[in-house]
This record gives structure tokens, sequence and C-alpha cells, in this order.
């Protein structure tokens, strides 16, 4: 099934080029004319991209870009969020039309893992793509592949590439990057991305090639989530990862229990993306917002955040409560 036989849904990861030049990466799925949009290339004459005969600059740790006529959702270092209207889009770059434009050794790599990918887990050849610099046909011999599955969180997946040594774990940035672009959370040490990422079984090289997977369920839709509210009551809490599959999607949305009680976290923060497994102890900071009737932990300031618990941490944190319930009973 073709995910773009349905022109006129706008997917996670598709890529827009708007009226006043700028590039975005679309979050989540679209059907109405507004839509979320992360900033990933602005016109620049020192630029080191050239994009449709254009010099661009990527965004990295920028903050403080402003779009004329467009609505900031959201300020922080490499993810600055827009809602856009879709007349304001003068092209769209679709990821399942990037891998013919490759250079011959990618292009050779990627029928390999696409071809090793049906006969393993039968996802069909025609539900692949190539987001990023692939899909705006910049990439450099150096880049890595944002590649694509349009499939909800694949178990099938993530067992083949866990379980299978031409799948070399490998993650495609430095920990000084993801150190640097996260040090505006200020519940998150050095040690909390450590544990939040070394896990990250979505980043490896197959064929020489560093491949960063993601997964777009084409199901699901993101109007009603386009304009969050953003104050609400403060919560802290830890919690049990219920089901993980919704940190792969755009945006993520997941189930914790939390004293007994069923929340929904919800965050449009990438460096979350499948950062959780099932059963998972994970402490969250967040607001409490209400879209549609239904309440949500949203993680999105830079006072917030939702970090891996280790066992070690876990077993000071049970001896604790155990020493204040001895306190309590005495």
């Amino acid at each position: 099934m073709d995910p773009y036989r349905n022109s006129k849904t706008y997917y996670n990861l598709d890529m827009v080029r708007v009226s006043s030049g700028e590039i975005l990466t679309v979050y989540g799925n679209y059907d109405g004319p507004w839509f979320r949009a992360r900033l990933s290339f602005y016109r620049s004459a020192t630029g080191s991209s050239k994009i449709d005969g254009l010099v661009y600059e990527k965004v990295k740790y920028d903050v403080g870009y402003h779009l004329g006529g467009y609505e900031k959702l959201l300020d922080l270092p490499g993810e600055q969020h827009f809602r856009i209207h879709r007349s304001r889009v003068e092209h769209v770059y679709r990821p399942p039309e990037s891998i013919e434009g490759l250079p011959h050794e990618y292009r050779k790599t990627c029928g390999s893992l696409i071809e090793f990918l049906w006969r393993s887990c039968g996802i069909g050849k025609e539900r692949h793509g190539l987001a990023g610099s692939a899909a705006l046909h910049c990439i450099r011999r150096d880049s890595d592949l944002d590649w694509v599955i349009y499939e909800p969180y694949s178990a099938c997946v993530k067992s083949t590439i866990v379980e299978n040594p031409m799948f070399v774990p490998t993650l495609t940035f430095t920990m000084a990057h993801a150190y640097r672009k996260c040090s505006v959370f200020k519940g998150l040490k050095q040690e909390h991305l450590d544990a939040l990422i070394e896990d990250r079984w979505k980043y490896f090289r197959y064929g020489g090639a560093p491949i960063s997977l993601n997964f777009v369920d084409t199901a699901p839709r993101a109007d009603p989530f386009l304009r969050v509210p953003t104050c609400g009551k403060r919560f802290v809490a830890r919690a049990r990862v219920i089901e993980c599959s919704g940190s792969y999607d755009m945006p993520k949305l997941f189930p914790v229990e939390c004293d007994g009680r069923v929340l929904h976290v919800l965050t449009w923060l990438f460096m979350y993306n499948g950062a959780f497994q099932n059963d998972d102890m994970v402490e969250i900071a967040g607001s409490v917002v209400e879209i549609g009737g239904q309440e949500y932990i949203l993680v999105e300031s830079t006072n917030d955040y939702i970090r891996n618990i280790s066992a070690e941490e876990r077993k000071r944190y049970a001896k604790l409560s155990r020493r204040d319930q001895d306190r309590t009973s005495e």
C-alpha cells in the first residue's frame, strides 16, 4: 500500500519549502489546512548545503529564528517549531521519492536493506523512504541516512536488527552534540542523557552506511494536537511505561502507570524518539493539559524532562521509602 495514495495528507517527516525560503520537517500526519513543522534548513550565504540551486545552512543549536507571519510553537536548540498553513508551501519533499536520487553506493545499500526487511518482516518495498538531507538531494558522503518505514513500530524489525550481526550498533551523532543540544533541560544531567540514548537500537551501520531508523504510522492524525495549551498544573512523579510504541510516533503519546492510575504522556521533542521500552521506570516532569476532554502530561519546556530510572536508583529509592514507612509506623 502506497502511503502517499492520498496526496492531500502531509505525513510525519515530510519536508516542505515555504514561500519565505526556509525548509521545515513536518511533525505528525495532517489532513487539515494547518500543520506543525520543525525548522531544518534556512537560507545563508555561508551555508554548507546546496538545495535546488540555493545555499542553505542546517539548523543545529539555533534558537530565536523567526518566520514572518508564522506562529512559533516551540523555541529550543534544534527544536524550533512553527504552525504552517498549506497555502505557504511551495514544494513538498517526500521521503519515498528520495532513494533513487542517492549516490550509487548508497542505492545499493538501500536496496539490500529493503530486500532484507521484506524477507525478514514482510515489510513491502514501497513502505520505505529517506528523510533529511537525502530527501533534499544534498546528502554528503559522510551523512547518515534518516530511514523511514511507513508502518507502526515493529517488534520484528527491532529483533531483526538487534539479533543480526550485519547491523552494527552505532550512534549517528556524538554524545557531545547531544549534551550541548540538551543542556537547556534543567532536569537532565549527562548521565541521564547517556541512559536515555545508550539502548537506542534504531541507530546502526548496515553495509557501511550509518542509519537512523524511524517509524511513521500513517493512520493517526495530529491535527487535534496542533495547538497544545502550554500552561497547566505542574506534575513530577515516577511511573512505569505501559506501551512504548507511541514514543516512535509524532507527537509522542504513550501511557504510563503512576500510583495505580494510567496517565498519558505527550511530547513533541525528538530526543525521546524510540527512547523507551515497556516496563521502563521513568521520572516525568511536565504540566497537566487537557485536549479534547483527555488529560495529558505535556513535556516540552526547559523545566520538563523524562528520564530513565536505573535499577540501582530504584533500589535506593525503595530503601528510602521503606525508611519513611518505618518512621511513620513508629
